[in-house]
C-alpha cells in the first residue's frame, strides 16, 4: 500500500487490537493518518472531545510505566475517563480470565479495556466474553508502541517504499507487530540476530507476502545502507552493539530509534542515542499520538 495515497475514511473495520498480522493494512492506515491528523491539531491548541465522558480501563501490572502515563494523558486530551486498574502483585492473567469479574467492571460503563503486561497473549484472553473494545498495550510486542514507530519513520521518510530498516533485535519475542507493520506498508527489512534468535520460519513466511524480509548475523552488513536503524532491549553480545562504526554504514540521514528503556552500552553507544539521527524523544512523543488515533476511531465521533 501506498500510504500517501490512501484516502482517509475515519472509521476501521477491527474492534479488537492484539496484533498487526491479522489487522487490515486499512486499520493501519487509518490510524497512521489519524494520528498525524489529531497531532496537528494538538500543534495550534484545537480541543478535541470525540471520547466525552467515555470511561476507558488500563488493567496494568506497571505502577509507573510510559504506557500508563500515556495512557492518562491520551484520556485527558480526547475528555474522556480513564480507569486505572492497578492488579500489581497478582496473577492478572487468573484475573482476566474470570469472566464475572470482567464483565462486572465492564457493567459499569466502561467504553473499552487497555490490556498493559509483559505477556502480549494476556489481551486475547477477553476476546471470547467481553464485548467492548480490548487494546494490546503490553511493553513486550504491542501495536500500539509499534505504530509510534511507524509515525515517527512515515512522518521523517515520508514513504516506506524502497525504505531499507534494520531491525536488532529478538523478533521472536519482541515487537513483532512493528515488523508486520513496516512489511505491510511497503518497506524492506533486515533483521539482525544471532543464529539462536533469527526469526522463525512462520514470521518470514507471512512477511514474504508482502515485500522483502532477510536474516543476517552480521550487524555492518545489516546496517549497511540503512534508512532506519532500529534495535530493541536485548542481552545480545557486544557484537551487536550499535555503535558509531557500525551506523556509519547507514545512510547518512539515516534514523535511529529504540522503544526505550535503553540500556546504554549494551544496545547501542551513548553518543548513538544523543547524536542527530536519534529519534526517540519523537517516537515516545508519537505513541500519545496513536493511543489518542486509536480510541478516537474505535470509539469516537470523527466527523
Amino acid at each position: 500500500m501506498d500510504i500517501n495515497q490512501y484516502k482517509p475514511r475515519h472509521k476501521i473495520t477491527k474492534q479488537r487490537l492484539f496484533r498487526l498480522d491479522n489487522t487490515p493494512v486499512e486499520d493501519i492506515a487509518e490510524i497512521l493518518h489519524m494520528a498525524k491528523e489529531l497531532k496537528i491539531k494538538r500543534q495550534f491548541g484545537e480541543v478535541t472531545t470525540p471520547l466525552k465522558n467515555q470511561n476507558i480501563a488500563l488493567i496494568t501490572k506497571h505502577s509507573f510505566a510510559k504506557t500508563r502515563i500515556v495512557f492518562e494523558l491520551a484520556n485527558k486530551e480526547l475528555h474522556s475517563n480513564p480507569l486505572i486498574i492497578d492488579v500489581s502483585g497478582t496473577d492478572i492473567e487468573n484475573i482476566l480470565k474470570d469472566k464475572d469479574t470482567v464483565n462486572s467492571i465492564a457493567s459499569y460503563g466502561i467504553s473499552a479495556f487497555v490490556i498493559d503486561t509483559s505477556i502480549p497473549q494476556d489481551a486475547m484472553v477477553l476476546k471470547d466474553y467481553v464485548s467492548v473494545p480490548v487494546i494490546n498495550a503490553s511493553s513486550i510486542d504491542s501495536p500500539c508502541s509499534a505504530l509510534a514507530t511507524i509515525l515517527t519513520i512515515w512522518e521523517t521518510k515520508k514513504t516506506f517504499k524502497d525504505l531499507k530498516v534494520c531491525l536488532i533485535g529478538d523478533f521472536n519475542t519482541y515487537d513483532k507487530c512493528l515488523v508486520y507493520g513496516l512489511i505491510k506498508l511497503g518497506a524492506d527489512i533486515t533483521i539482525v540476530a544471532p543464529r539462536e534468535f533469527a526469526p522463525s520460519e512462520q514470521l518470514i513466511s507471512y512477511c514474504e507476502q508482502y515485500g522483502d524480509i532477510v536474516h543476517t548475523d552480521d550487524i555492518d552488513f545489516g546496517i549497511k545502507n540503512a534508512d532506519v536503524v532500529y534495535t530493541t532491549p536485548h542481552n545480545f553480545n557486544s557484537d551487536y552493539l550499535v555503535d558509531q562504526f557500525a551506523f556509519s554504514s547507514a545512510k547518512e540521514s539515516a534514523m535511529f530509534l529504540h522503544p526505550m528503556p535503553i540500556t546504554r552500552g549494551v544496545e547501542v553507544q551513548t553518543e548513538i542515542v544523543d547524536g542527530p539521527n536519534s529519534y526517540i524523544y519523537k517516537q515516545a512523543e508519537n505513541l500519545l499520538h496513536i493511543e489518542k488515533s486509536i480510541f478516537s476511531l474505535l470509539l469516537g465521533k470523527n466527523k
